[in-house]
């Protein structure tokens, strides 16, 4: 995250469930940064993709911040489906996974 302007930095945090563990612990972590680096409003700089739209209200995202899927989506192991935007955003939807042997 050195590399990063904290003020202008979106945080994707993508979990299906908004209850695993590692999402919600990275997510604090970027919050804490964007908070020590004097981010006014942290919350703000924060989206959700999440099939529990409760729970991520719930650790303060706002309403218009959250990307709803639906619950049969695969979960963080399912890299090329809905829970990819962080993918999609850093590759571009042209992007294709690659696949050994093609």
């Amino acid at each position: 995250m050195s590399r990063l302007d904290p003020h202008a930095t979106l945080v994707i945090v993508a979990s299906k469930s908004f209850t695993t563990t590692e999402p919600l612990a990275n997510a604090e972590v970027a919050m804490n940064w964007l908070r020590e680096a004097g981010v006014a409003d942290p919350i703000k700089q924060v989206v959700a993709i999440t099939a529990n739209v409760e729970a991520a209200l719930n650790l303060g995202i706002l309403p218009d911040h959250i990307f709803q899927i639906w619950d049969w989506v695969g979960g963080r192991y399912s890299l090329w489906s809905a829970i990819g935007l962080p993918i999609a955003l850093a590759l571009g939807t042209d992007a294709q996974p690659q696949r050994p042997g093609l």
